[in-house]
């Protein structure tokens, strides 16, 4: 019951993104990501990630962090980390840098052979230049499914974001479905992301990201 109940979520989640992939934006989100574990409680974590709009064609943002995480028990794990981030302003082309503190409190479990988290990530944004720094609450949930196909697993996720200077104080919302594979050091998923935006006069923009995550275990 739960695996069918599970499968048509995803169905009925299918249903809701294809239509809006046909009139929104196309872009990329590409994240690498390596993990060196020093001990069963201590992990270093150190990731790059870029984001693309207009069709693939403009590469406008791009972070790179480092962060130390600490596994308190079988389900908790608490890191933070020092992020630097750099985005291209869509009106005038300039490039402005963001350094972005942050601190996370994730939670994993299984139901049925799923694999079930939740991370809620605290952020603190601060801008060089004149925009007005802000910080920015964001949580995320995903299901890690156990059917498989030659080791292909479908994945299901979304996350939302909350920030202090938003209209309405919901800022985005990020609604994936895609596939995941798990070597012995490496995992690898591949998703189609629905990006919505509150773009500050009461209304919302959508936008479709080609997502991938490729992340080394050491």
């Amino acid at each position: 019951m739960i695996k069918k109940n599970i499968l048509l979520l995803l169905a009925a989640t299918s249903a809701l993104i294809l239509p809006t992939a046909q009139a929104s934006d196309w872009g990329g989100i590409h994240d690498f990501i390596l993990k060196y574990t020093l001990n069963e409680k201590w992990a270093i974590y150190n990731r790059y990630e870029s984001i693309s709009r207009d069709d693939f064609s403009d590469t406008y943002f791009g972070l790179a962090d480092l962060g130390l995480a600490y596994k308190f028990d079988a389900h908790w794990t608490g890191s933070a980390y020092y992020r630097q981030c750099w985005l291209q302003s869509a009106s005038t082309g300039d490039w402005g840098t963001e350094h972005r503190p942050l601190l996370e409190l994730n939670y994993g479990a299984k139901f049925s052979d799923i694999a079930f988290s939740n991370r809620s990530r605290l952020e603190f944004r601060i801008y060089e230049g004149d925009k007005e720094d802000d910080m920015r609450y964001r949580n995320r949930t995903r299901l890690d499914m156990p059917w498989d196909i030659v080791g292909i697993k479908p994945y299901l996720e979304e996350e939302l974001f909350f920030t202090d200077n938003s209209d309405g104080f919901l800022d985005q919302n990020w609604l994936t479905a895609g596939v995941y594979y798990k070597w012995s050091h490496a995992k690898l998923r591949l998703g189609y992301r629905w990006q919505t935006k509150n773009n500050g006069t009461g209304s919302w923009k959508s936008k479709n990201l080609l997502a991938t995550n490729l992340m080394f275990f050491f």
